[in-house]
């Protein structure tokens, strides 16, 4: 039977991890997007991968027990207390999920490793991170969002190089700012974890938006309702004083980073109107 690779779904790491296992290691696997507060898929003798995102550790064993076998790399902050201990789960904090994927299965120590990091991989990473410290990484990681979460496309773009989405990039830069700037003007607020935070509906640059309505405030929520009705907040906050997030979401069942974090629920908070 295939191995089963299940990824973080919905963002550009999680699928990029995906892509370098599929590319790199094995193009007939089952890839399986998957969420936080969902039930994990059968595992029950498969071979199971999991990148860029852990369930809990009462899953995961859980999934072990049953499983052919398991491997879990994962670097979101909140799942450093769930996979401490368990030989077959692999944290790295301060990296990103693709560049784990690739570092497991390709010995960073080797210089014809190092060099060989798919060019994909550092720019996914440099935005996952909030570094942008990659030439054009903004218009790069702007043009690559314009794309499909498709292996072939992917593909194609892999061997485009990152200058031909730099170029690409600028305009949708340009774009980027025009829809965000409403966004974060009009706005209302609701409480979360005790905290009263500005907050603003958004399907997309919710990462953008977010940073960006979280200047002087412990933090920001971005919200929207996905098709099963259920409700997805995006939280970010800036600055060394600024809230940790990613315990926030912890406490409703999500998880992420100190700034950077997302969690589920089957109903919306109460919010105010005002900006």
């Amino acid at each position: 039977m295939k191995p089963l690779v299940l990824f973080h779904g919905g963002c550009n790491d999680g699928f990029c991890a995906a892509w370098v296992y599929r590319r790199y290691v094995n193009p007939q696997a089952e890839f399986k997007a998957v969420q936080y507060n969902t039930d994990p898929p059968a595992t029950a003798d498969r071979d199971v991968v999991i990148l860029d995102f852990s369930y809990e550790r009462a899953q995961l064993m859980e999934m072990h027990d049953h499983a052919r076998s398991l491997l879990v790399l994962d670097h979101h902050e909140t799942a450093a207390d769930a996979l401490a201990g368990l030989d077959y789960c692999v944290f790295a904090e301060g990296k990103s999920g693709a560049r784990m994927t690739w570092e497991y299965f390709f010995d960073p120590r080797s210089q014809s490793s190092a060099d060989a990091v798919p060019w994909l991989v550092s720019y996914t990473e440099d935005r996952d991170l909030w570094r942008w410290a990659l030439v054009d990484s903004k218009a790069v990681n702007a043009a690559l969002a314009s794309y499909p979460r498709d292996f072939a496309v992917w593909d194609e773009i892999a061997e485009r190089g990152p200058q031909a989405l730099a170029v690409e990039g600028q305009a949708i830069l340009r774009f980027q700012h025009r829809l965000i700037r409403p966004r974060v003007r009009y706005h209302g607020w609701t409480t979360i974890s005790g905290f009263r935070v500005p907050i603003t509906n958004a399907t997309f640059l919710t990462s953008e938006i977010g940073n960006a309505l979280a200047e002087g405030h412990p933090f920001s929520a971005v919200f929207f309702i996905r098709p099963d009705s259920k409700v997805v907040y995006n939280l970010r906050s800036k600055g060394d004083a600024a809230a940790d997030v990613g315990r926030i979401a912890r406490d409703y069942g999500g998880g992420g980073h100190k700034h950077a974090a997302a969690f589920t629920l089957e109903t919306m908070l109460p919010m105010e109107a005002g900006t």
